[in-house]
């Protein structure tokens, strides 16, 4: 995780309460985060006044802590209770998150069943990367049968959303026509995006009529267009 993304809230211990701390980043959180009792208390039962919401992203940003040994010793299983807490309640991100635990195996029994559960519920929220890896269990028929088709689904709906991974997956499966028709103009567009990290730009560049254009010449001179 990006230390500077991840976390929206902090929870600090202040005159006796929590104050939640908005836009701090998991960097700034680790030099004041106090992980006691009361407070995890609090974000399993509520702390009144406060909106789900934000109940949520604590429960996360705190699930997060634990994954990075941030603040409070490394301890996956802790990290696992927090983010379950936070899926339940639709938390996207820490449906992700969970998937990705359970895929690996860490705080958690192994369980490609359930990691396959876990990113789709994020997937349909919009969260890329867990388009991009319920693509991959798909074509790898972890956790549900394989099925090439769904894979590029998913993979195409991660790839316009930016995920490089996916963009590259997706290329791959352009390249090999599997689940996909096969076309290696479209093939080389999306090889071509997962190599930018400006994505969204080369997106738009690649489905505008000069795109269409280029996709007439050959390989070698579409490189020397682009590059």
């Amino acid at each position: 995780m990006n230390s500077s993304t991840v976390s929206s809230i902090c929870i600090e211990k202040r005159r006796g309460g929590v104050t939640l701390l908005p836009r701090t980043t998991l960097a700034t959180c680790t030099r004041t985060v106090k992980v006691l009792p009361e407070i995890r208390q609090r974000l399993c039962n509520g702390m009144p006044g406060q909106h789900n919401r934000v109940m949520q992203t604590g429960q996360f940003d705190l699930g997060a802590l634990y994954w990075q040994g941030r603040g409070v010793p490394q301890d996956f299983a802790e990290a696992a209770r927090w983010f379950q807490l936070a899926a339940k309640q639709g938390y996207a991100k820490a449906q992700a998150a969970l998937g990705d635990l359970y895929l690996v195996g860490w705080g958690v029994p192994r369980d490609n069943r359930a990691a396959q559960i876990w990113f789709r519920k994020a997937a349909e929220q919009g969260v890329a990367r867990a388009q991009n890896k319920l693509g991959i269990l798909y074509l790898k028929g972890q956790g549900a049968p394989p099925d090439d088709s769904l894979a590029a689904a998913w993979f195409a709906q991660a790839a316009e959303h930016g995920d490089h991974d996916a963009q590259a997956n997706l290329a791959t499966l352009y390249e090999a026509g599997r689940g996909v028709a096969r076309d290696l103009t479209h093939a080389y567009m999306w090889r071509l995006l997962s190599y930018s990290s400006e994505s969204r730009f080369l997106w738009r560049a690649c489905s505008s009529t000069a795109w269409k254009k280029a996709s007439a010449m050959s390989p070698s001179s579409r490189c020397s267009r682009f590059w």
